[in-house]
């Protein structure tokens, strides 16, 4: 991937002096190919690289919606003046999805810290459905197969004035500021059923585990009980063990609970990871329960993809 942003006023220079890629290294990887600070053109300055010693992998502390894995990414550029510009280029590989054969993709235009000025081309050996809201129509979108590849390629044909969120009135994930965002959502699902059935194959495997032994006592004690009275007493016992931690974002956890032992050990966890322990012991109880899929977008969304739903509970 390569940038190129110029400096044209004193807060683009300021911000251009430090360049930050926040990631997930148990999601990807990043490698800094090339980066350097072109000068004016009317500057008899040469092109000043960066030296690969001063490019820096800073831990992101954890935040208040919870317990995260990223990682920052600092290009430090010295002597930035009005004027002159950025150029980095890097390689990021990603590493393999928690589920196979699915992608899930968007680009935004136009909000901040999105997509400006962006061309698009991802090609796929998985048919991609895409669903596009072009309110401006300033992108260009062709979806065609060729050689066996499946190629999606979104160009964009002016400027976007940036918008703010303030702007829009609302979130961009709320209903009422959905329609005025330039946005292509792109996904390997046509139904939420079909998005489902890819969790099913991971959950069946983490439900069908065997219990600790703490947790098979805490089933023995709650004989004699009745079913709401065995829905209370697990909840309690659960909320007792485990401190709700917000969101893991590391890259099987994205969307896969951890497994019930670990959960038990760490004494933290997320919403998925509550669920799985609380339904793995009704059903020892034989109480029925099961996960769902909670689509936290729009109501209207039309994309089926897990930029759409925060999570399994």
């Amino acid at each position: 991937m390569q940038t190129t942003l110029k400096a044209l006023n004193d807060k683009g220079r300021e911000r251009l002096s430090l360049i930050q890629i926040a990631y997930s290294q148990k999601r990807e990887s990043i490698e800094v190919v090339d980066a350097k600070v072109i000068p004016p053109s009317q500057s008899p300055n040469a092109i000043v690289p960066v030296p690969k010693s001063s490019i820096a992998i800073k831990q992101i502390a954890n935040g208040p919606h919870g317990l995260t894995d990223g990682v920052q990414l600092n290009i430090p550029f010295e002597g930035v003046v009005l004027g002159a510009s950025v150029s980095y280029t890097y390689r990021r590989k990603l590493k393999p999805s928690p589920i196979a054969g699915a992608y899930f993709n968007e680009l935004v235009y136009g909000i901040e810290d999105r997509e400006i000025q962006s061309d698009v081309t991802i090609r796929s050996q998985i048919p991609l459905k895409m669903i596009a809201q072009n309110p401006q129509g300033k992108l260009v979108i062709e979806n065609k197969e060729e050689n066996g590849w499946f190629i999606l390629q979104v160009r964009q044909m002016a400027p976007f004035e940036p918008l703010s969120l303030a702007s829009l009135n609302a979130s961009p994930l709320d209903r009422s500021g959905y329609s005025k965002v330039t946005r292509v959502d792109i996904t390997t699902d046509l139904s939420w059923e079909q998005l489902q059935k890819r969790f099913d194959e991971k959950f069946k495997l983490l439900i069908s585990q065997p219990l600790p032994s703490e947790v098979k006592t805490f089933v023995s004690s709650l004989g004699g009980k009745t079913e709401a009275q065995k829905i209370s007493a697990t909840r309690n016992w659960i909320n007792d063990r485990i401190t709700y931690s917000g969101r893991w974002t590391n890259a099987a956890s994205d969307w896969i609970p951890r497994p019930i032992d670990e959960i038990l050990r760490s004494k933290v966890a997320d919403c998925k990871d509550f669920a799985l322990v609380f339904t793995r012991i009704l059903q020892e109880l034989k109480i029925p329960a099961t996960f769902t899929v909670v689509n936290a977008g729009p109501a209207d969304a039309k994309a089926v993809s897990t930029v759409w739903f925060s999570q399994p509970l």
